[in-house]
């Protein structure tokens, strides 16, 4: 019987094992000798709590959270459960058996719905790891994970010179703690302890592949903050490397580790936008964001740099880089325009950042009054070449309403700019040819008035003004 139970557990987990042996134990003792059902027998009762209690937990379980080192939390009671509905008496000796459990559980459901799910190549691999002893152990991981700590403290202590290859080494022993218990809080803390070693040993491709696995695998990981804040400094020294020694992206880096494979600026950007992703709330995401627009900005990528400025503005209103992403972004529209043949919006852009600058950011205005005042008589060239080069065309055209609209504009627009004083003076121009046109006009008709009576008459045929 014992081996019988064993294999149940074996095969089927805590929980549906549990169940089963229960189901064995109520069929044996409900029913004696005779046939009858004992109504009094210890079992049955323990069989229907264990049962209610199971359906409690299906009716309640959608309102607990998970807490890591806790268990699930129901408000309802303000107690602490297991991926099973137990209590939670021992926290700390119980809480990894609740991930494993709920582990166990979901792969319990997906091999039911199907009879040939056993058969698939996923399925096929974990029963051999299985039985060959390499499958899912919680046990091993525990031990592999505490062996772990033990030598990571120690390298800590020792000399620096040694640490590197030690660290190697026991980010490997960390990766085995996490193969070993998937889907638990054992395996977030040993996939960050192993990437916290390739970082302290400057492997830091290595170390953000795993601080990517930790977001991937649990986005609302506690470990979010440090994650980073470690990003966040792997992208400022690639990126500083990158300014320091600019280097193609197509050509590879095969001698420094702590170097990407290929490209150091586009994957320093890419790490930016990864954590004001990964973590849109989080206290780095501002400065991620602005430290990518300055890094496109001096890459002269205007475009992209306006866009992150543009977002930095919008998504956060708070932020301490809020004059810094106006003032540049400023830049960045004078930047983008290509001049009175294109799209003016650039240039209407600019005009609401001027305005916003001089009236959010009076202390900084004053410090860089000359800058923004600067930039703002830029745009007002700029406007001003654009309302030129219309009033040009009409100009050529001999279409003098149009040319005096554009030429009064510019004169009454842009006061005391130079282009203002030759729009005045082309109108001054048009004027003096507008009067003296009307008064030669005038003259062809008196003359033609006067001579009216004098003219001889049309000929009805042309032929008859042909002298022979």
């Amino acid at each position: 019987m014992d081996m019988r139970m064993a294999a149940i557990f074996n095969r089927y987990g805590f929980k549906a094992g549990l169940i089963g042996v229960l189901v064995v134990f109520c069929l044996g003792c409900r029913f004696g000798s005779n046939g009858l059902v004992d109504q009094n027998s210890d079992v049955i009762k323990a069989y229907e709590i264990a049962r209610e209690q199971e359906r409690w937990w299906e009716r309640n379980r959608q309102d607990a959270q998970y807490v890591p080192g806790r268990g699930y939390h129901l408000p309802a009671t303000g107690q602490y459960y297991n991926a099973s509905g137990r209590p939670m008496e021992h926290a700390d000796e119980e809480i990894q058996a609740a991930s494993f459990d709920d582990a166990s559980s979901g792969d319990l459901v997906e091999e039911s719905t199907s009879d040939s799910s056993s058969f698939r190549p996923r399925n096929i691999l974990d029963q051999y790891k299985a039985a060959t002893g390499k499958g899912p152990s919680r046990d091993r991981a525990r031990k592999a994970y505490k062996d772990a700590e033990r030598s990571y403290g120690e390298v800590i202590r020792t000399a620096v010179e040694t640490q590197q290859e030690q660290l190697l080494e026991i980010a490997g022993a960390y990766g085995t703690a996490a193969k070993a218990w998937p889907e638990s809080a054992l395996e977030e803390d040993a996939l960050f302890k192993e990437a916290e070693c390739y970082y302290f040993s400057d492997d830091y491709p290595e170390a953000e592949d795993r601080y990517e696995a930790i977001v991937q695998k649990y986005p609302n990981s506690r470990y979010l903050d440090l994650i980073s804040a470690r990003r966040f400094e792997i992208a400022k020294y690639w990126l500083a490397t990158h300014r320091a020694k600019p280097t193609r992206r197509l050509r590879p880096n095969l001698s420094n580790s702590s170097l990407p494979r290929f490209d150091t600026f586009g994957h320093a950007v890419k790490l930016f936008d990864r954590i004001r992703i990964d973590d849109p709330a989080g206290k780095l995401a501002d400065d991620a964001t602005i430290a990518a627009a300055n890094a496109y900005f001096k890459a002269e990528n205007y475009h992209r740099a306006d866009q992150l400025y543009t977002d930095l503005r919008d998504a956060f209103p708070d932020s301490e880089h809020q004059f810094d992403a106006h003032l540049l972004g400023l830049k960045c529209k004078l930047l983008i325009y290509q001049g009175p043949n294109y799209d003016e919006e650039p240039l209407k852009e600019a005009t609401k950042l001027v305005k916003k600058i001089k009236r959010q950011f009076h202390q900084e205005y004053g410090k860089k009054r000359e800058m923004v005042d600067q930039s703002f008589a830029e745009v007002h060239a700029r406007l001003a070449d654009r309302d030129w080069l219309h009033a040009q065309y009409y100009d050529r055209r001999r279409e003098t309403q149009g040319a005096r609209f554009y030429y009064d504009r510019i004169a009454r627009k842009y006061q005391g700019t130079k282009v203002a004083s030759e729009a005045q003076q082309r109108l001054e121009e048009l004027s003096t040819e507008v009067n003296r046109s009307s008064s030669r006009f005038s003259a062809i008709k008196e003359f033609l008035d006067r001579q009216g009576d004098d003219l001889p008459p049309l000929l009805e045929n042309s032929e008859q003004i042909i002298q022979p």
